[in-house]
């Protein structure tokens, strides 16, 4: 079973970063973010 993180209010910098490393660690990972567009960008 895969662990999940939570970053809330991600954005261009640390969030991103965080999500990508723990992600890289077989994570899952959910952004949260004032603006969706945004998130959009960070699907991938």
């Amino acid at each position: 079973m895969k662990k999940t993180i939570f970053i809330v209010g991600a954005g261009k910098g640390l969030g991103t970063a965080i999500g990508r490393k723990f992600g890289a660690n077989d994570f899952r990972v959910v952004l949260m973010a004032r603006n969706a567009e945004n998130l959009k960008a960070y699907e991938q």
